[in-house]
């Protein structure tokens, strides 16, 4: 991966929350393990765990808020992630 800078984001925009860091690969069944448990139990969806595509996001900031112009003032909010030292 050249540029392994990334953003996540909610699907609506009217509860956002956006994140901010790094990308890297997650290879491995025992890794991969708790995810694709969790992801089972939730969606009710069998994952494959020996596919490629999965990766993990370290957050550098965060970012969440309201759309509404009611709420946006006071639920704006902003969190930087301390530095991992990678």
């Amino acid at each position: 991966m050249n540029d392994p800078r990334c953003t996540v984001t909610t699907e609506g925009a009217d509860h956002a929350v956006i994140i901010e860091g790094r990308a890297a690969p997650v290879k491995g069944r025992e890794r991969l393990a708790p995810f694709v448990r969790a992801y089972k139990r939730k969606y009710a969806w069998d994952l494959q765990p020996d596919a490629e595509g999965y990766f993990a996001v370290t957050p550098s900031r965060a970012f969440a808020f309201i759309e509404s112009a009611e709420e946006f003032g006071a639920s704006a909010t902003r969190y930087d992630f301390p530095a991992s030292g990678g």
